[in-house]
């Protein structure tokens, strides 16, 4: 019988925690799984609690407490991915620094291969949400002289941490070439793995409302308080932005509605479930990404394959043929997202739209897909 490969899946949140991270984590183990593999999850949790394997999951789930100064956080986490690399084929990093750094360091000391995965930019959201820059992402390291030495400085750590791995999964083109210039990796080193995009089919029937909605982690980076001034301008007439998510932000938001006398147009909600989203965009008008940046948004994605329209940032990383499906503004410019959203309130404009985005060929993507290409580029390195 031929032994099961496994595979230590390292990251900084797992659900319950909320985050791109968290899901990627859960639906590509869970597909692995289904592929053959034995899985191991290394993640921080609320306790120093390990639980075992389950006939639901077969996934063994490893937690360092974070509940502790970063030092100590930092240093169990490597400690247990030194003990668990021992038993792994491969070590899959699902962020650069909190789980990549470690579990990259304890993989390059065992001899393990490893691979990273960057969804996001650590470096860029930092500096955002520190508020060190109002850039979007591409500007952000275009201007990268102007870079004080403690960016600089965190800029070499993630150049250490990137050379643990052997390999480095993108979901973008876009976010590779910024790295391949501004990070001196090869190209051979690197490979594009794309999002999944999927519907839901009960979600096509939902009952309709007259809401633009967005969905996502409350942080500067979405541009969210833009968002709200370009609102505050227009005639809405009845309809209703709605904002689902948690995060950082929200006290400011609340805060911005009230002072803006937003309270009958705005409703701020709790974050929602795949699922739950994916009715809910059914039902609604349209959907709005006002990011500064957005490298691979599964909202967007999944909103253009239900048939729906997307005002979206014009800084993203999405392939020609999809970025002509969505309707793009400048994210620096309150005007021009003010004019994109009068364009989609209105309901011929909207309609030509929703016809261009069904006439277009938008690849649907199960995570079944995402998980039988990680298999084959580990295939490729162990």
């Amino acid at each position: 019988m031929e032994k099961r490969r496994k595979v230590l899946i390292a990251t900084g949140i797992y659900p319950p925690d909320i985050g791109g991270p968290a899901t990627y984590a859960r639906n590509l183990s869970t597909e692995l799984v289904r592929l053959g593999w034995e899985v191991l999850i290394l993640t921080y949790g609320d306790d120093n609690q390990e639980t075992g394997v389950t006939e639901e999951t077969e996934k063994k789930i490893i937690k360092v407490s974070r509940r502790q100064d970063k030092l100590s956080r930092y240093g169990k986490y490597f400690l247990a991915a030194w003990r668990l690399a021992k038993k792994s084929d491969i070590i899959y990093a699902l962020d650069p620094l909190s789980a990549g750094l470690p579990a990259g360091l304890a993989a390059r000391l065992r001899g393990c291969p490893a691979v990273l995965r960057l969804g996001g930019d650590w470096l860029w959201e930092k500096a955002v949400e520190a508020g060190r820059t109002v850039l979007p992402l591409a500007a952000y390291y275009e201007h990268r002289d102007d870079w004080p030495q403690t960016e600089k400085w965190r800029a070499f750590l993630l150049r250490v941490a990137l050379k643990f791995f052997k390999l480095i999964i993108f979901s973008t083109a876009w976010q590779r070439d910024i790295y391949t210039n501004y990070f001196g990796l090869k190209k051979e080193k690197t490979a594009i793995i794309a999002n999944p995009c999927h519907v839901a089919g009960p979600a096509r029937l939902a009952p309709f409302k007259k809401e633009v909605v967005f969905a996502g982690r409350l942080l500067k980076l979405k541009n969210l308080a833009r968002l709200l001034t370009a609102w505050q301008t227009l005639d809405t007439q009845d309809t209703i932005l709605a904002i689902y998510g948690e995060g950082p932000e929200r006290s400011n938001l609340q805060k911005m509605i009230a002072e803006q006398k937003l309270e009958k147009r705005v409703l701020l909600q709790p974050a929602v479930r795949t699922k739950e989203l994916l009715a809910i965009i059914a039902r609604s008008l349209f959907v709005v990404i006002p990011s500064l940046s957005e490298i691979s948004p599964n909202l967007a994605l999944e909103s253009l394959a239900a048939g729906k329209a997307v005002l979206l940032t014009q800084e993203n990383g999405l392939e020609p043929e999809i970025k002509n499906l969505a309707v793009l503004y400048n994210p620096l410019d309150v005007n021009d997202l003010k004019d994109k959203i009068a364009c989609l309130l209105d309901k011929q404009k909207r309609a030509a739209i929703e016809n261009k985005i069904k006439s277009g060929l938008l690849e649907k993507r199960s995570w079944r897909d995402v998980a039988a290409e990680h298999q084959v580029y580990f295939a490729r390195i162990t």
